[in-house]
């Protein structure tokens, strides 16, 4: 399939993307980082997909790598922290201001989760009585459902 990114911003460098990484004590997929380059802050036509029973769910502009424009990976990173276990990186949006994300839970090679913003619970709303039942993380991580297992995937499931 041929994906044509719409309103990519400024052009990266890699050592852009490397110091992100060390910002965020991360490394991020070649597959993405090849894509990120030229896309930064592109939005791919087509782009809707389906995942997991979620049906015709958008994907919006990637975050930015530079900290050009609000919508940059490291401020939305540093803006989530309340709502998201450490191990997840917001990496593009959806048209309903909810984040599809690498997830860093098995280590080294992130897999594509989707976090809806509609059934987060903030860090601050999480009551001691249920922190009794389980911990922060797990309460967080009611609001992500698995996408899929790459980057390129996440683009190959694209219509």
């Amino acid at each position: 399939m041929h994906i044509v990114w719409n309103f990519p911003g400024e052009m990266i460098t890699r050592g852009e993307v490397i110091e992100l990484e060390k910002k965020l004590n991360v490394k991020f997929p070649e597959d993405y980082i090849s894509q990120i380059l030229v896309n930064n802050g592109g939005i791919p036509d087509p782009s809707q997909l389906d995942f997991y029973g979620r049906k015709g769910k958008t994907l919006g502009e990637l975050f930015c790598i530079n900290d050009v424009g609000s919508a940059n990976i490291h401020k939305m990173y540093n803006g989530s922290r309340d709502v998201l276990p450490m191990s997840i990186v917001p990496i593009a949006a959806d048209a309903g201001g909810n984040y599809y994300c690498f997830d860093y839970i098995n280590g080294a090679d992130p897999s594509i989760v989707y976090w809806n913003q509609d059934e987060c619970y903030p860090a601050d709303d999480v009551t001691p009585e249920q922190l009794k039942t389980k911990p922060l993380e797990a309460w967080q991580r009611e609001a992500i459902t698995p996408a899929c297992n790459t980057f390129t995937e996440l683009l190959q499931m694209l219509y």
